[in-house]
């Protein structure tokens, strides 16, 4: 899997399949034979503001029907899914208290969460990036293959960041252009505050979720 990155400010991150079958992330579209896109995101950083990729967790901001109202989170048990995370992780070389950190502070346990940005299910993970791993959108909210497609992708972007755990986490929550332009931690509100909650947690789980 590639990373092509040039200077950006606002734009949209494109996942591609190029033509020997490697994925590609970039920020420049791609319009040469034999590749096939899978999938986009918006990138947004603003002057005023400082956006990230994803906006705040959808564990913090508040959720709301179509009508306005707010929405009644469903209770999930921390423990129900502590087996497939602890198989996928395995799977994949990502601790599996750092899996269980990211899903308690991104979606809280919830399978059905939706951020107000469009990320989905319990690792809150975006349209595009689900696309890298071949993931539909309609399959985010199955928690076996949400999980699956979190945990690959925690355990890419440790390729892209390999040893620095802060890293890895803004890129998770922010994009890893992102990480790459500012050469480290976004001046992202939510994506400062989103590192040191997983942190947190992370310290927190990795006493007692091994």
């Amino acid at each position: 899997m590639t990373l092509a990155i040039a200077p950006l400010a606002e734009a949209t991150l494109y996942v591609y399949r190029g033509p020997s079958g490697e994925k590609m992330v970039t920020n420049i579209p791609q319009t040469g034979n034999g590749y096939k896109l899978l999938g986009k995101e918006e990138t947004v950083d603003k002057i005023s503001g400082l956006v990230g990729r994803k906006g705040p967790t959808a564990a913090d901001a508040p959720l709301f029907t179509a009508v306005g109202t707010p929405y009644k989170r469903k209770w999930v048990n921390s423990s129900e899914y502590d087996a497939y995370i602890r198989s996928t992780a395995a799977k994949h070389g990502v601790e599996p208290a750092l899996v269980k950190a990211v899903i308690q502070v991104e979606s809280n346990f919830n399978p059905d969460a939706v951020s107000r940005a469009g990320a989905r299910g319990l690792m809150q993970l975006m349209p595009g990036t689900a696309a890298m791993y071949s993931l539909g959108i309609h399959q985010l909210f199955n928690p076996s293959q949400n999980i699956e497609a979190g945990v690959k992708h925690l355990a890419y972007l440790k390729t892209l960041f390999p040893n620095n755990l802060e890293y890895v986490l803004a890129a998770y929550n922010a994009g890893e252009n992102n990480v790459v332009k500012y050469n480290g931690i976004p001046p992202f509100p939510e994506t400062v505050d989103y590192v040191k909650k997983v942190k947190s947690s992370h310290n927190i789980f990795k006493r007692v979720f091994f």
